[in-house]
């Protein structure tokens, strides 16, 4: 991290409007300047030194847990959080499965969506329901589970189109392709 003493040499070429800015600003608008000349410079300094598959997985998991966090508050209205929430969408749309599909699907251990099944049983969202074999259970999505799910799906909607500000159509699907092909190609 680079450290300044004065404004002057914050950044090259400064010195041309110094005298301007120094005239007209306050000390600590002066001090904002000076941060922010920090700030971005370390930041192009550090994406310059990292290669595009770098910079891809950088952004990536930036943007990940603020993505969960903020939907999480959305979620906790109705007392669930992100992995129950795609579990039910899933149910909502495939119907019916067994734990170790539900784990399948959603790329966890199955531990993990017991735990997560109990819950959604526990608020009333899925039941149980006894499968071919007597050891097998079947998970499917209550009437107040789809209910809740229609509810929430135009929250979550909304929060992602205003995640996605700026982002056209075209670039959507393309980040979704590639993010696809990285799926596919961990799955090797």
């Amino acid at each position: 991290m680079y450290i300044f003493t004065n404004m002057e040499s914050a950044t090259p070429g400064f010195n041309l409007v110094g005298g301007m800015i120094n005239q007209h600003l306050t000390s600590k608008a002066k001090y904002d300047i000076l941060i922010y000349l920090v700030t971005v410079g370390n930041y192009i300094e550090r994406k310059m030194f990292m290669k595009p598959y770098q910079l891809f997985f950088h952004h990536y998991h930036k943007m990940y847990r603020p993505f969960v966090s903020k939907l999480n508050v959305h979620l906790a209205k109705h007392q669930l959080h992100s992995s129950q929430w795609s579990a039910l969408v899933l149910l909502k749309n495939e119907g019916p499965l067994t734990i170790v599909e539900i784990a399948s699907h959603q790329n966890v251990e199955k531990p993990t969506i017991s735990r997560t099944v109990k819950r959604l049983v526990e608020l009333g969202f899925v039941e149980q329901t006894p499968g071919k074999d007597k050891r097998e259970k079947r998970i499917e999505i209550t009437r107040l589970g789809e209910a809740v799910c229609t509810e929430i799906r135009e929250t979550v909607e909304q929060f992602e189109v205003d995640a996605l500000q700026g982002i056209s159509e075209e670039e959507q699907i393309a980040v979704s392709r590639i993010l696809a092909t990285v799926y596919e190609n961990l799955r090797k």
